[in-house]
């Protein structure tokens, strides 16, 4: 990330990608074979207890507002994250955008197969008295692969698939710090923004570092790597997700307004993390219907202004 910067970070995602999708699809297979397919994990289930049993339920464990909250967060939210939006920049021409959704929505399914995989399995032998304790939630995963005596060699390409999805987001998002803290916020303050690959380099260094000492102590205080990721995932969803989907495809949008409804969003997603702590999906519902009520409000009470040709194309894509 340091010595190669965003086209690096680009490159090595294909590299990292393929990984990923091999080992999710081998574990899924894997996983259901283990569990005797959806009809086997569905009676480990149901005869597991009423706590197992729960599970079975359309929003599972978590309820209504936080089943509907993943379900935004990985649909709408998506198109607020930073590391995936950086790279539109890449493109050639906005035609390519016509090809987003096939490549996102693939990629997206096929990714997340390794966790439906290993999570169905786990919940199964759980269920089944087959699961010994654990140490921490956050070791599920490793223990279905332990007590369902996996081969070696797809225990090797899942770990490989999980430190390749850590480098490949943390690449692009050591670029994105490096951006943010060497142009962006010195133009946002007025300032001259810094210049060089030196210092590009630091803010990148200071972004790992930080970043490191966040997680760190989240985890150290025993909380769950899914909360944590979910949480972050929701931040910038909840403040990039209604400027970037309906701002620029919208001709009366105004920047006051995004910057409204940025601020917005953020503050009632922490808002009711605070009040009510809990699973962030749940407070990620309203904080995302905040941040778009925003956005319109602001934009019908200040004046309009025209989009860019580039982007009114995309609107039309």
């Amino acid at each position: 990330s340091l010595a190669g910067g965003m086209v690096a970070s680009v490159n090595t995602d294909v590299l990292q990608g393929l990984v990923m999708i091999a080992a999710a699809a081998a574990a899924f297979w894997w996983a259901m074979e283990l569990v005797g397919g959806p009809a086997g994990l569905a009676g480990a289930l149901a005869n597991g207890g009423p706590d197992s049993a729960a599970l079975l339920r359309p929003a599972g464990v978590l309820g209504a507002a936080n089943g509907l909250g993943l379900l935004l967060l990985f649909s709408v939210g998506t198109l607020g994250q930073p590391h995936m939006l950086h790279k539109f920049l890449m493109l050639e021409s906005p035609a390519a955008l016509r090809f987003l959704p096939a490549v996102i929505g693939g990629a997206q399914s096929l990714s997340l197969l390794v966790w439906i995989g290993l999570g169905s399995a786990a919940l199964a032998l759980a269920a089944g008295g087959r699961l010994g304790a654990l140490a921490h939630p956050d070791d599920a995963a490793l223990a279905v692969f332990r007590e369902g005596g996996a081969p070696e060699a797809l225990a090797g390409l899942v770990a490989a698939a999980v430190v390749a999805a850590i480098m490949s987001t943390g690449d692009a998002f050591l670029n994105l710090g490096a951006a943010a803290l060497t142009r962006d916020l010195p133009r946002a303050l007025g300032r001259k923004p810094f210049s060089g690959l030196a210092a590009a380099r630091l803010a990148s260094v200071l972004t790992g570092l930080a970043a490191a000492v966040v997680a760190a102590w989240h985890l150290a205080a025993g909380g769950l790597i899914a909360w944590l990721g979910t949480l972050g995932f929701a931040a910038f969803a909840v403040s990039l997700a209604p400027t970037m989907t309906l701002g620029l495809g919208w001709e009366r949008a105004t920047g006051p307004a995004a910057g409204a409804s940025i601020l917005t969003g953020l503050l009632v997603l922490f808002g009711l993390e605070t009040l009510a702590p809990g699973f962030p999906a749940g407070a990620a519902v309203p904080a995302l219907g905040a941040g778009f009520l925003v956005l319109v409000t602001v934009s019908l009470l200040s004046p309009g202004r025209p989009l860019p040709e580039p982007v009114r194309l995309a609107a039309r894509l």
